[in-house]
């Protein structure tokens, strides 16, 4: 198995997704992509196993996603993290034990990362970043096929 390596990116702690209005908090995902993350194992070419602030925790799943939203809190086992988010692995040589392997290493410093580093007040955001945010949010959501369940 090839060596992996841990990034992190310091000083990074997400984008605002926590707003207070009055006596009304609000929490939200952020626009999340491939470039959100605080921690990150390098796989494959493009594709890595990422740690990134998820409501008050850290969640772990692969950056490029074809099932989208495909993760799990670090806390969760190992080899339910790896079987979560599996299929979103994207090329042939990424094995599970480099996946396992990654999600290790995730984990131990998600660990520390939310015990010591993890700024100690939420990151609220102002009446207007909530504007421009629900704004963005109803433009992405215009971009895209109406969703049709398939649930029967």
């Amino acid at each position: 198995m090839k060596e992996l390596e841990l990034e992190f990116r310091d000083g990074y702690h997400g984008k605002n997704h926590t707003f207070k209005v009055g006596n009304t908090t609000v929490m939200m995902t952020p626009m999340i992509d491939e470039d959100y993350w605080v921690f990150r194992v390098k796989l494959h070419e493009d594709q890595a196993v990422i740690a990134f602030p998820k409501f008050s925790t850290m969640g772990i799943g692969f950056a490029q996603e074809e099932d989208w939203n495909t993760n799990l809190p670090y806390r969760c086992q190992t080899k339910n993290i790896c079987a979560h988010i599996w299929g979103n692995r994207k090329y042939e040589e990424i094995t599970r034990p480099m996946v396992m392997k990654a999600i290790q290493m995730l984990q131990k410093a998600s660990k520390y990362y939310m015990e010591n580093e993890k700024p100690t007040q939420e990151n609220f955001g102002t009446k207007e970043d909530a504007n421009a945010y629900i704004g963005r949010l109803f433009d992405f959501i215009k971009t895209k096929e109406p969703y049709t369940g398939d649930i029967k």
